[in-house]
């Protein structure tokens, strides 16, 4: 996030590709395609949705508040792992340049295209469901 040239347009394609992870999650980890859950990626696009209200403020105290009401929210709207990772996302956004953190830095050899890295975790779980349907016999 603290890369990124439009906060925006980065949070929505990760809340597109939580959309469309929903149904193989929730077939793989729910077990039932009527069922609904918030996955991870949900989870995601929330927190830096909240990032980018606590940038848009100057006072602290606000920033506080909002850092509350989204974990808040997170409970309430029964997100993946509830709070958790939306404390994380803002402690790590907060310290980001007082807490060495490794990141991925691409090199000048071989590289995958954007469009993997969001389709991935929606084909995993596709991948993950076949699998597991073949083993118990839902797909014969």
């Amino acid at each position: 996030l603290c890369y990124t040239h439009d906060k925006w347009k980065y949070a929505g394609r990760v809340a597109l590709t939580a959309l469309i992870a929903v149904v193989p999650y929730n077939l793989y980890i729910l077990g039932d395609l009527w069922k609904w859950r918030p996955n991870v990626l949900f989870t995601y696009a929330f927190a830096m949705v909240a990032v980018i209200a606590i940038d848009s403020v100057r006072r602290n105290f606000v920033k506080v508040i909002i850092g509350i009401a989204a974990c808040v929210a997170a409970v309430l709207l029964n997100f993946e792992f509830t709070f958790i990772p939306v404390v994380i996302i803002l402690i790590i956004y907060y310290f980001r340049g007082y807490v060495p953190i490794v990141t991925y830095k691409k090199h000048d050899g071989f590289s995958l295209p954007g469009i993997f890295w969001y389709a991935f975790y929606p084909a995993h779980l596709a991948v993950l469901y076949v699998i597991y349907a073949i083993y118990t016999g839902i797909l014969v």
